[in-house]
């Protein structure tokens, strides 16, 4: 069988850990299987990455674009505020950064996978709340573990150390033997690589 094939069963996997009320799952389905095709298109084998990772990452690029074709997610104006600060509290850590701002430290690393990506609207909802064009899943924990899956394993260490161990940039670059703006870089490319799996941007 060729890799699409062997596969299908991994869109379906992917689809039944969404929660995704409101959206028809066979529509959700085909789009994943449309993202497992460009996948299985685009795979080189001489890349030291399994393709179900690799899939992985299309397979919920395309699903989250057909989501948002559907609709759009409110977002507080208290969380569109996290994200607008999060530059003035770049030396900090998740907790630090949580506890100067009074909010939880999952709205904080929330903020910092989006804050490149928000969009307003430029308008306020009934309830006065900001109109932003992302669509998290509703459970985020199933979102960022999907996110995650599809980075290499250096990407996720860094994740780890940096928004689960607290890790600042500058005890970063100590530890990985880098200059604090090649750490920050990295920074933004691999929370660059889970905002597309976020947005549905592959």
């Amino acid at each position: 069988m060729d890799l699409f094939t062997e596969n299908i069963e991994l869109v379906r996997r992917i689809v039944n850990r969404l929660r995704a009320d409101g959206f028809d799952k066979d529509d959700l389905f085909q789009a994943g299987l449309m993202g497992l095709y460009a996948a299985a298109k685009n795979y080189d084998p001489s890349h030291a990455v399994k393709f179900n990772t690799y899939a992985t990452y299309y397979i919920i690029g395309e699903i989250r674009k057909e989501m948002r074709k559907k609709s759009h997610i409110r977002i507080s104006k208290a969380m569109y505020r996290i994200i607008r600060q999060l530059k003035d509290h770049e030396d900090k850590n998740v907790d630090e950064i949580a506890k100067t701002l009074g909010t939880t430290r999952e709205n904080v690393l929330l903020a910092f996978v989006y804050k490149n990506s928000v969009l307003s609207l430029n308008r306020e909802d009934e309830d006065g709340g900001e109109l932003l064009e992302i669509i998290p899943a509703p459970d985020r924990r199933t979102e960022f573990e999907d996110a995650l899956a599809a980075l290499k394993e250096e990407e996720r260490e860094y994740v780890e150390l940096r928004f689960f161990r607290n890790y600042t940039q500058e005890e970063l670059s100590e530890k990985l033997g880098m200059s604090q703006s090649k750490v920050s870089r990295m920074e933004k490319k691999i929370l660059g690589k889970m905002r597309k799996i976020l947005l549905g941007k592959p």
